[in-house]
Parts: structure tokens; C-alpha cells; sequence
């Protein structure tokens, strides 16, 4: 992605976009306030459920207003808050369950 500061609108309508992965590259624009992703294979995938997941990876960098057409309200960035502390929770708590697998595996050789 090129440097734009100053950045605040994104429109990658209609693009082969077909996974999460360009979401974290949207940290790269400070200023970013509206995201546009309609017409993506991605975002066609996610539905409704679009909005909270580039709320969730972009969410504590990001201010965003405006996904697609829909507005970004409090309650939007509460839930994906809500998600992004249960995905954490669950990815730690997985890194547990693997460390404690590996010790028992250990010992018992």
C-alpha cells in the first residue's frame, strides 16, 4: 500500500478482495473514515457481519465513521470490542491448552 496519511476515504469496490487479510493494511491510513468494500467476494462472504469484523482488526487504531453505507455507532464498536476481547481470550487460552499438551507429551517420554 502507498503512504497516504491523509487518507480518509478507501473505496475498493468491486475488487477480488475474497479474505481478511488487506485488514490490517488499513491501519496504514491514520485518518481513515470510511471504508467502501461492496461488490467484494469478502464482503459479499461476511454480509452483515462486515462491518464488525474490520471494527475488530481496525477498531483500537482506527476511527472509522462509515462502513459500506452503514454508519459506525457506539454500540457497533462496543461489540466488535466485545468480539476482540473473546477472540483473545480464546487464542490465549488455546496457546495454554497447546503448551500444557506439549509438557504432558514431554514427560511422558
Amino acid at each position: 500500500m502507498p503512504n497516504l496519511p491523509h487518507l480518509n476515504e478507501l473505496d475498493l469496490s468491486n475488487n477480488t478482495i475474497s479474505d481478511d487479510r488487506c485488514l490490517p493494511k488499513f491501519c496504514e491510513f491514520p485518518n481513515l473514515k470510511t471504508i467502501i468494500m461492496t461488490g467484494c467476494p469478502y464482503a459479499e462472504e461476511k454480509g452483515d457481519a462486515l462491518k464488525n469484523e474490520i471494527l475488530v482488526v481496525v477498531g483500537t487504531v482506527l476511527d472509522l465513521k462509515r462502513v459500506n453505507e452503514d454508519e459506525v455507532t457506539k454500540d457497533d464498536k462496543d461489540a466488535a470490542k466485545e468480539d476482540r476481547d473473546a477472540r483473545e481470550k480464546a487464542r490465549l487460552e488455546a496457546e495454554e491448552e497447546a503448551r500444557r499438551a506439549e509438557e504432558e507429551r514431554l514427560a511422558a517420554l
